[in-house]
């Protein structure tokens, strides 16, 4: 059976067509925080952050690729004086649409697993309720990419990690809006 099934991965890859490519990825942007600090009275959070991403895809056709990565997603601050790091690791399906022989558009939905890591100790009432924890949620997105060779490209993207949370507290969006270097292999 092992042999079957080695010699079937074997005869995959072999058949694979000329387009099918791996490829790794840097990516830095700005994170918007929408309503971070959920309905807590008089607390104020700050909005937005740098990001960072770390990514691994498989273009699998000229329209549909598999992508993971890792996002240092930035921290929310709060009046109160806790204090949030987000992070987060995504995996998504990429449908892309070329509009020239190395531009294209393209949608992204998948899931990602977000953490949150909550320190700060409020200095008085009230709080955020933020709770250290992980989760499960979806994300989506849409963009625009350049190929500059076979090698390398180049990405605009829109991404939303929706329903952001820890372990409790309040739950709100993350927008992504950042700039990714692709290098193909």
């Amino acid at each position: 059976m092992l042999r079957l099934v080695s010699a079937l991965l074997i005869g995959a890859a072999a058949a694979a067509p000329a387009w099918s490519q791996a490829y790794l990825g840097l990516s830095v942007g700005q994170a918007k925080f929408k309503n971070a600090c959920g309905d807590a009275a008089r607390v104020t959070c700050t909005d937005s952050d740098t990001n960072f991403k770390i990514l691994a895809g498989y273009q699998a056709t000229p329209t549909l690729g598999f992508e993971a990565g890792y996002i240092d997603v930035g921290s929310v601050d709060a009046s109160s004086g806790e204090h949030a790091q987000l992070s987060a690791f995504d995996f998504s399906g990429i449908i892309s649409w070329p509009v020239s022989n190395r531009a294209s558009l393209l949608a992204r939905l998948g899931a990602y697993r977000g953490s949150m890591d909550v320190s700060g100790m409020p200095a008085s009432l009230p709080i955020t309720n933020w709770m250290s924890g992980s989760m499960w949620n979806a994300t989506f997105g849409f963009g625009a990419g350049y190929e500059m060779s076979h090698n390398a490209g180049f990405r605009a993207e829109w991404q939303r990690l929706k329903n952001f949370h820890g372990a409790s507290g309040p739950q709100f969006n993350v927008d992504l809006l950042a700039l990714s270097a692709l290098l193909r292999f």
